[in-house]
């Protein structure tokens, strides 16, 4: 599936899929992710870690054509897991009851995804981690529109410095995006040489992929989306499905 220009798979997916398939992703985990699994206090961050991390090796696995359950991660410098002896990349993200996930070859991708929190103290945040101008332009927003605002910057920022490889060593101040509702989304001062895609998977989501300049983004219908994807690139006739706003 290699191409001239960047090619960057997107898919959403819900952590609640219900007790059978939250086993059967279960099963898919190695013994570390398990026992990590295993250490979180409230059963709903342990279910969706499982689903999250399961969800990621079912994806690996259809573009790799490897058994998800025996592959191979590794961590780099900076706390971003990599697929071991693999051109393929990926970004993983979760927030509440949504997942999201970014893959693509032999190219660095970043993701992220936020649900708009009502009760979120956005400002505090806002004025710790947006730079100048991010800060003047919140602040110019409609006061009904702010908290979306704040969702918009973020989740770029949070999938910029994903892409890097840095993630919070990468001082967020230093770095432009575009978060205005009414404005187009964007990467600006401090971005070069990459390129953005922001979307909203579910009402009240934000969601942001951050890749190389000239990338193609393709949203995807969860893993029948893929499927088809992969069955497009291979020159293998289509198979019939049905599609959904989340689909796992």
């Amino acid at each position: 599936m290699t191409r001239s220009r960047p090619e960057i798979l997107v898919l959403a997916f819900p952590l609640d899929p219900g007790p059978a398939e939250t086993g059967r992703l279960t099963a898919l985990l190695s013994p570390e992710e398990s026992a990590r699994a295993g250490k979180f206090r409230h059963s709903d961050d342990s279910r969706r870690f499982r689903v999250r991390r399961g969800r990621a090796r079912e994806a690996l696995g259809l573009l790799t054509d490897s058994d998800p359950g025996r592959l191979a991660f590794e961590v780099d410098a900076f706390g971003k897991p990599r697929l071991r002896d693999s051109n393929w990349r990926f970004s993983l993200s979760s927030s509440r009851e949504l997942g999201l996930i970014a893959l693509a070859e032999s190219a660095e991708v970043g993701c992220d995804v936020e649900w708009r929190d009502p009760s979120f103290p956005f400002g505090d945040v806002a004025e710790r981690f947006f730079s100048a101008s991010e800060r003047a332009d919140l602040q110019a927003v409609g006061r009904a529109w702010r908290r979306e605002g704040f969702f918009n910057g973020w989740t770029r920022k949070e999938a910029f410095a994903k892409a890097r490889g840095l993630g919070f060593s990468l001082p967020f101040q230093n770095f432009d995006v575009s978060l205005r509702p009414d404005a187009p989304a964007r990467l600006g001062a401090g971005c070069d040489g990459w390129t953005l895609l922001a979307f909203e998977p579910a009402p009240l989501y934000h969601a942001a992929v951050v890749g190389p300049a000239g990338a193609v983004f393709r949203v995807l219908e969860g893993l029948s989306g893929l499927r088809q994807r992969i069955r497009r690139a291979t020159g293998l006739p289509l198979i019939s499905t049905t599609t959904s706003s989340v689909r796992a």
